[in-house]
């Protein structure tokens, strides 16, 4: 006699083992539509605070931050900018903001930072004790700005400016502007310097200081 029954069940199971299973098993990765990858790191702006000249003819400034080539001008070698922040595209291209809203490829100028004397503190009060001597580690066509203790430019006089002008007839500058110590010059380095923001500064005589990283001192 057949059990029909079990007829039944073996039906049953031999279509259910025939029939396409439309689930996922488990612990399988179900297939996905491959999409191109269209994103980009986010663009990032960094406030700082500095002085940027062009270190060639031609250098592009763009009149905004979106770069089109339609608004931007060119500049002579010695231009000078007042920068106001640092501009890191998502391309990884890093460009310079200036006081007046435009923007310049990092590579193509020189930068230097301001001093900032919102922590400033005296390190050696002693003055006048010479302590070496001071190489400017910088491109002997430009110069490293001196400042004041306070943060303020030092400018060229008259004599200054002359001598200046003299060594450096493509890149002159006028009594009154900011004073610079030339790439690759040596000077004497005395004993009353400070520090701000981690930076240290050295007292070149007087009321004049220079930032310690782009200077050798021996």
């Amino acid at each position: 006699m057949t059990n029909k029954k079990f007829t039944a069940a073996a039906i049953i199971a031999a279509a259910i083992t025939a029939a396409p299973i439309a689930a996922t098993a488990v612990g399988a990765v179900a297939a996905l539509p491959v999409l191109a990858d269209t994103t980009t790191q986010a663009s990032q702006t960094y406030t700082i605070s500095g002085t940027a000249t062009a270190t060639a003819d031609g250098v592009t400034v763009y009149e905004s931050k979106d770069l089109t080539a339609g608004k931007s001008y060119t500049v002579k070698q010695g231009t000078k900018f007042n920068v106001v922040a640092r501009y890191v595209r998502g391309d990884g291209n890093t460009y310079y903001q200036t006081a007046a809203g435009e923007y310049i490829l990092q590579s193509n100028v020189a930068y230097v930072p301001a001093v900032s004397t919102s922590t400033t503190t005296t390190t050696n009060p002693e003055a006048g004790e010479q302590i070496g001597t001071a190489t400017i580690n910088y491109n002997k066509n430009y110069g490293i700005q001196i400042w004041t203790k306070d943060g303020k430019f030092v400018k060229f006089n008259a004599t200054d400016a002359a001598a200046w002008n003299k060594n450096h007839p493509n890149n002159k500058v006028k009594e009154g502007q900011p004073k610079k110590l030339p790439g690759q010059s040596t000077w004497k380095v005395f004993k009353n310097t400070y520090k701000a923001n981690g930076t240290t500064y050295y007292n070149l005589g007087g009321d004049q200081y220079i930032d310690a990283n782009y200077v050798i001192l021996k």
